[in-house]
């Protein structure tokens, strides 16, 4: 309520930080942590004066982009997304972000090359994670059937995940524990099956899809074609298969 309140005080410095808190509440963190519902209609009332009064701003650029994505309109969310990376060069690590976001966009679209390259970006340029960005990367060209010898570059990505591993007093990262854990069952299986849909619905991104029809009805028809052709005899890769199904089948109903 109080930054509901702070709204209402043009002019002042509080004004525009509540409205930056409550966009990155609602088109962010309700989506990281998985908590609640945005309210979108408020998003577009309190954005549309920053926009108007910081047009080239870098961090609203992004979010106007993450308005866009939240909203289903995918094309229109990577234009801004791409606009806040060149709106400035001073800050790279905000590139970063923007990157990771143009990542997932382009998966919502089935866009594989363009995602790999953006994985490729995150692990040339980004410290965060380099097992991470290194199983994304390889995901991504797995799931790209024009990439050439993609099955041969995915075994040489995926084999130096358990060596790029990091560890914060003693202790793994969780997300890089599931990296490594998929990428040794790849080096026993041979298989990534919706490796890359998995990754999606581990961080929300069918959530976040549940406006664009379109885009759950691609993906269905695509991991329903996938199934069809290989008939995976691995329990783990029909479960996988289920639950996916399982997940995006309601939301195509429901849109």
């Amino acid at each position: 309520m109080e930054l509901h309140g702070a709204l209402a005080l043009n002019g002042t410095l509080r004004n525009p930080m509540c409205r930056l808190a409550l966009l990155l509440w609602h088109l962010v963190a309700s989506f990281v942590f998985g908590v609640g519902e945005p309210d979108l209609p408020l998003c577009r009332q309190i954005l549309e004066p920053l926009v108007q009064n910081y047009p080239q701003g870098s961090i609203i650029l992004f979010l106007k982009a993450r308005l866009f994505v939240v909203s289903g309109e995918i094309d229109n969310a990577i234009h801004y997304f791409n606009r806040s990376i060149e709106a400035q060069s001073e800050y790279r690590q905000f590139h970063h972000i923007c990157f990771w976001e143009l990542l997932f966009a382009h998966s919502y679209l089935q866009d594989w090359k363009r995602a790999a390259n953006n994985a490729k970006k995150l692990l040339d340029e980004s410290r965060w994670s380099r097992c991470v960005y290194t199983y994304l990367l390889a995901i991504m060209i797995n799931a790209d059937e024009t990439a050439p010898k993609r099955h041969d570059t995915c075994r040489l990505l995926l084999e130096r995940i358990p060596s790029i591993r990091l560890r914060i007093a003693g202790k793994s990262i969780p997300l890089e524990k599931f990296c490594e854990r998929k990428a040794k069952r790849f080096m026993s299986t041979g298989s990534l099956l919706f490796a890359h849909y998995e990754f999606m619905y581990f961080w929300n991104g069918f959530n976040i899809l549940r406006s664009n029809m379109l885009s759950i009805e691609n993906i269905l028809k695509d991991i329903d074609e996938q199934w069809s052709r290989l008939m995976s005899s691995d329990k783990d890769d029909e479960g996988l298969y289920l639950l996916l199904k399982s997940v995006l089948s309601p939301q195509s109903e429901t849109l």
